[in-house]
């Protein structure tokens, strides 16, 4: 039978995986209605998803349409038999350099006193703000059907 947890302790088991972490995909939609996945790394600030990006495709695909999916996940373990990741469901907004928000985001993330601006590969922040993450933890029940718990963002 699966374990019952309590959404605050799972809000906490999320974010407790995600700063454990720094890999993720990023997946947005193209114009044709193709999902295209980008390999980034990300910080999290609970609730939201912090990721660095430069101009570019997904960049587009996130002017067009700004919801998004991330999945991060540790590697397998014990033959298939350990997993745990999460899928963040999502809206993206592209922070811009010069906008308040986006010195005050890196500061967190520990890039105190660099001049963002001498290096093209950091141009844009883009902020997750999620709908709802399912987190799978093959831990929380034997049976691997029931290993998914859903926590949704209430705004």
């Amino acid at each position: 039978m699966a374990k019952a947890v309590s959404q605050n302790a799972l809000k906490r088991k999320i974010f407790s995986f995600l700063e454990r972490h720094s890999m993720c995909v990023l997946c947005t939609m193209d114009d044709n209605g193709y999902p295209r996945g980008s390999p980034m790394e990300y910080w999290a600030i609970m609730p939201n998803i912090y990721l660095v990006a430069a101009e570019g495709r997904k960049l587009d695909n996130i002017r067009r349409d700004n919801r998004v999916c991330i999945a991060a996940y540790a590697p397998y373990e014990e033959n298939f038999n350990v997993m745990q990741g999460v899928q963040i469901f999502g809206r993206a907004r592209i922070i811009k350099y010069g906008e308040p928000a986006y010195a005050k985001e890196f500061e967190h993330r520990g890039y105190f006193g660099i001049d963002l601006r001498k290096n093209p590969r950091y141009t844009h922040l883009i902020k997750v703000v999620p709908d709802f993450i399912e987190y799978i933890d093959s831990k929380l029940a034997k049976d691997v059907v029931k290993t998914k718990r859903i926590w949704r963002h209430r705004k």
